[in-house]
């Protein structure tokens, strides 16, 4: 389970995420308003901070890849859940769109160059 990523609607509906292939980077967004003040000195108000989630496949099969459009295809906010050897931990998050490109023409077919990316809520 250590390193395991799970994606669903719902935590009951929770997908496990093919590790084949991929590799996972976790970034942080902070949300903010800056303005200029008289003096011309920048000033910054942080509201907010936010994960953000990539999953880049080299090879991804169909069948896989097909787990990513469904939930894209959902348009809804997501549960995005990350094991650790310490436990997992549960994100909300919104899915974008992305590319795919074939590699192959199999049943279902191989793709390669899939970058997934995952917005904290």
């Amino acid at each position: 389970m250590n390193g395991d990523l799970y994606l669903g609607t719902t935590t009951l509906l929770l997908q496990l995420l093919t590790p084949f292939g991929r590799t996972f980077r976790t970034g942080i967004i902070k949300l903010f308003r800056e303005e200029r003040t008289a003096s011309g000195r920048l000033v910054r108000d942080v509201y907010a901070t936010k994960k953000i989630f990539t999953l880049s496949y080299s090879m991804i099969d169909g069948d896989e890849l097909e787990i990513f459009e469904n939930l894209l295809a959902e348009d809804s906010e997501l549960i995005f859940r990350s094991y650790t050897k310490t436990g997992y931990t549960d994100y909300t998050v919104l899915i974008d769109p992305f590319e795919k490109e074939r590699l192959l023409l199999l049943a279902e077919g191989l793709y390669g160059n899939v970058e997934i990316v995952l917005n904290e809520v």
